[in-house]
């Protein structure tokens, strides 16, 4: 009898482990998904499905112990708003006569509602002290993404370009199959920094992940100012104009509240000195025009429109597959062009692709994981709610992950979380 009981014990640990190991390679991996889809052989772009699948199977073993002992938990109100939009999204790929398109459109789609889910699940179940897990986690990140800043910063003024430009030329994006990996992107005569991500876009947002979690990791409070200096002078190299007024919006708003100390309040005045110093310098440089008025900026507000028209086409079942990268493969494979529409914000992209019915799912859920997290957390998905809605955003896995896991964080450990 001992001896059942001292195996079992064993396996639980070893469980908690793998479940820890799969966090930490998360946080370590995800600001590198570039990088390693470039260099590594092609199996490795699919390394966060394979973390995804471990941590599915250690769900079913762990459910399948608790119903077999009665102590099957309950879910929480946003795990079945997750639930019932995965399940919805997969009625409508069974329903679709492009199935092919269809999950290629539903991997996107739901990578970060199975992260939640698996994720916020097992969180729920195990015993190990989540608050000191979640800072863990949260620093891991915070370095790689550091190490990835560095890294770009190599490669624009350090000669990287040069010496990475034969391998990049080589690589087909994990985001829209066929569609070869850029070496840098310009906004007039900018290159915009990427670092170890697969572009500016996900590499800025991986950034404002990593300021977010700032306020929630043990650290002295001189290297968090140097570590949100360097998150900032990142986010500027990125050159997206959404992450950086979102992330100075953020940081006042942790900053100056009430509990905060003078000390932690002076925070957003030096962020907006290192900011306004580099506006200077970019009107010095002819880029502040390039900067503001960016090609294409127009449509990130004719885009949302368009595609809200588009879904009364279909408003009951959507059209799911026939925007997004789903759509840019196919056409690709197809007409051998990349271009399809992209609806440039998250719930006119649900809407379009998922009818209403995902649609209010969508809504449900984020409404729910706002009732179930800590004040902090609020403000932090608030600002991931808005910022998500300046472009199509979670359709990058990276950023489906590292959003939805920290979501699935914050809603298990909401009495713990005070900051």
């Amino acid at each position: 009898m001992f001896e059942i009981l001292r195996m079992n014990t064993v396996f639980e640990n070893i469980q908690t482990r793998t479940i820890q190991g799969c966090l930490i390679l998360l946080g370590a991996l995800l600001p590198w998904h570039g990088t390693l889809t470039v260099f590594l052989p092609d199996f490795f772009r699919f390394w966060k499905e394979i973390i995804l699948i471990i941590l599915f199977f250690l769900f079913i073993i762990k459910e399948g112990r608790d119903w077999k002992n009665k102590q099957l938990q309950k879910l929480t109100t946003p795990q079945m708003w997750a639930l019932g939009f995965l399940l919805w999204t997969a009625i409508l790929v069974v329903i679709n006569s492009d199935i092919s398109t269809a999950l290629v459109a539903a991997r996107y789609l739901t990578t970060g509602f199975i992260t939640f889910f698996l994720l916020s699940r097992l969180l729920q179940k195990e015993k190990f002290p989540k608050k000191q897990s979640w800072q863990f986690f949260a620093l891991n990140f915070i370095v790689s993404v550091v190490l990835s800043i560095l890294f770009g910063t190599w490669a624009k003024y350090g000669g990287g370009f040069e010496v990475l430009q034969n391998f990049y030329s080589q690589t087909i994006s994990s985001w829209v199959p066929g569609q070869t990996v850029p070496l840098y992107h310009e906004a007039g005569s900018f290159i915009r920094m990427q670092g170890g991500s697969s572009g500016p876009i996900e590499f800025a947002h991986l950034l404002f992940a990593a300021l977010c979690f700032l306020p929630f990791v043990k650290l002295k409070n001189q290297y968090k100012y140097i570590l949100a200096l360097i998150l900032f002078l990142g986010i500027w190299q990125s050159f997206s104009r959404a992450v950086l007024a979102i992330s100075i919006l953020t940081t006042l708003i942790f900053s100056l509240q009430k509990h905060t100390s003078k000390l932690k309040k002076g925070i957003p005045i030096g962020i907006i000195v290192i900011v306004g110093i580099g506006g200077v310098f970019s009107v010095n440089n002819n880029l502040y025009t390039n900067f503001i008025q960016r090609a294409g900026t127009s449509e990130h507000f004719t885009r949302p429109i368009e595609a809200f028209k588009l879904g009364l086409q279909s408003p009951i079942i959507g059209k799911l597959g026939n925007v997004g990268p789903a759509a840019r493969a196919k056409n690709l494979r197809e007409n051998n062009n990349d271009q399809a529409f992209i609806a440039e914000n998250v719930f006119a992209d649900y809407w379009v692709q998922l009818g209403l019915m995902g649609l209010i799912i969508t809504i449900g859920f984020f409404l729910s994981l706002l009732q179930n997290v800590s004040k902090n957390g609020k403000i932090y998905i608030v600002a991931i709610i808005i910022l998500a809605n300046a472009a199509t955003l979670f359709d990058m896995t990276p950023l489906s992950l590292i959003f939805f896991a920290s979501f699935a964080w914050h809603s298990a450990i909401k009495r713990t979380f005070q900051t």
